[in-house]
């Protein structure tokens, strides 16, 4: 919570040191990293919390190093042979000179993961805690000093961006070592981490294929963009996603978490589909009026706030807003699938997602018209990420009648605050007399909801507590 705070504090005085294109620039920086830094494991690091005993984690944490060095060796030797035609493919000359940091970033973020989940394993969630705000403040930090010495390129925020893992993979690597130094050094051996390797051999077999769909179906959008029309347009998009993206991370992922032991339990006991039913109320009733008011007033937000240079972002958001709605109430909701064991249909929605993606943005492209990519990418999630929820809303004993009493009380509570907003557009105010509008609703439909719902505050207490004790 503290290190997103951070970040959207932030993020208006970065809006005004640099350009919409540097941020574009950083959001394909980020796009390669991702991918490079999340299978340069190949998945084995995902495996560190799940032997019984210390000896055989240390020998799981030794092959995923190994292997983060040997996939960090073959990703530099592509990067040299070929990563200049493949950024100027990506349409961004601002990112051309930062090919060393795009590969000391994604080997400091893979290193980073894998003592995350060493101390994650140790319960050591005090660390983990500390090594995110120390991410945020490194990354934030450098992005600020460079920017505000007069360079408005993508330098400082892609420096920043690369340092800030680099911060904490060795804050973390230094606090193991002196702990567990003894205990890894004594516990490595070939013989074992070969056997590690087989033992877990479908981390590479599956799941790495699974994680490579996903993370190209959700960086596909900026690749496309920036092929198709410019990293100035990526920079926007991206801007707008950071900002879609906070309730994702914070509440979203606060109630999937929480859910999931009440599921287990409710699966055994016969009352999945109430459970399932009520967090899918709370998720409707908490998000779909804040997601239509950016429909609204989403230009005027970012002009207020970032800018007038930022007015795009908004409208941008406008589009996106509906599509993120859906996303938003799908991604919690996915626990379902765990606890039913019904994971091949993530795989299928990333299928799905990858190619209906492809296939707006393309579209879009072709006729050099990003409204037109936007909307049809926003069209099509709704679709998937629908068709998404409703699967899982069906597997779990959930009706049709009962999904759509809860979207009518939501949409009923939406409304009155609904109408005020349109009305106030029409008076053509100010964007920041519109922000301050979409702000106060906000904020009063939030009170209305939490008046008719005390238990949420504790539900998002109980995932607290279940990620210092899990």
């Amino acid at each position: 919570m503290v290190a997103q705070l951070l970040t959207v504090a932030a993020a208006p005085v970065l809006a005004r040191l640099y350009s919409p294109e540097a941020f574009g620039a950083l959001a394909l920086y980020f796009s390669v990293v991702n991918i490079v830094s999340e299978t340069a494991a190949l998945r084995y690091d995902l495996s560190i919390v799940l032997p019984e005993t210390e000896e055989e984690a240390s020998n799981q944490l030794a092959v995923s190093l190994a292997l983060i060095v040997l996939t960090n060796l073959l990703f530099g030797l592509l990067l040299w042979k070929f990563g200049a035609r493949f950024l100027a493919l990506l349409n961004t000359p601002g990112l051309a000179p930062f090919a060393g940091a795009i590969l000391f970033g994604a080997a400091a973020t893979a290193v980073m993961f894998v003592f995350n989940y060493w101390n994650s394993r140790l319960h050591r969630f005090g660390w983990l805690t500390a090594g995110a705000v120390i991410n945020t403040l490194t990354m934030i930090a450098v992005q600020l000093v460079i920017g505000f010495s007069g360079d408005s390129s993508a330098r400082g925020l892609v420096f920043g961006s690369a340092l800030g893992p680099a911060a904490v993979a060795i804050y973390l690597a230094v606090r193991t070592l002196r702990t567990d130094g003894r205990l890894i050094a004594r516990s490595i051996n070939w013989e074992q981490m070969k056997q590690g390797m087989r033992r877990y051999q479908k981390f590479p077999r599956f799941d790495l294929w699974g994680a490579l769909l996903s993370l190209v179906a959700w960086q596909i959008p900026l690749f496309l963009l920036a092929y198709f029309f410019s990293s100035t347009i990526v920079g926007f998009y991206s801007m707008g996603m950071r900002l879609l993206q906070v309730p994702i991370r914070v509440i979203g992922q606060a109630v999937g978490q929480s859910i999931y032991p009440w599921l287990s339990e409710a699966r055994g006991n016969g009352s999945i589909t109430d459970v399932t039913a009520s967090a899918f109320r709370r998720l409707v009733l908490l998000t779909l009026f804040p997601l239509l008011a950016l429909a609204v007033v989403g230009q005027d937000v970012f002009s207020a706030i970032f800018g007038q240079s930022w007015q795009e972002a908004g409208r941008f958001v406008q589009i996106l807003s509906i599509w993120v709605f859906f996303w938003f109430v799908s991604v919690p909701l996915g626990s379902v699938l765990n606890v039913l064991e019904k994971q091949e249909l993530n795989l299928q929605i990333n299928a799905l997602n990858l190619v209906t993606r492809l296939l707006s943005l393309v579209i879009g492209g072709l006729f050099k018209d990003v409204y037109l990519a936007l909307g049809l990418f926003s069209a099509t999630g709704i679709l998937v990420y629908g068709y998404f929820s409703l699967t899982i809303l069906f597997s779990a004993g959930v009706s049709l009648a009962q999904i759509g009493r809860i979207f009518s009380r939501a949409v009923v509570s939406a409304v009155p605050y609904l109408v005020v907003l349109i009305a106030l557009k029409m008076m053509d105010l100010t964007p920041w007399a519109m922000t301050v509008a979409a702000a106060a609703a906000i904020a009063l439909h939030l009170i209305n909801f939490l008046r008719h719902d005390r238990d949420f505050i504790g539900l998002l207490s109980r995932a607290s507590f279940l990620n210092k004790s899990s």
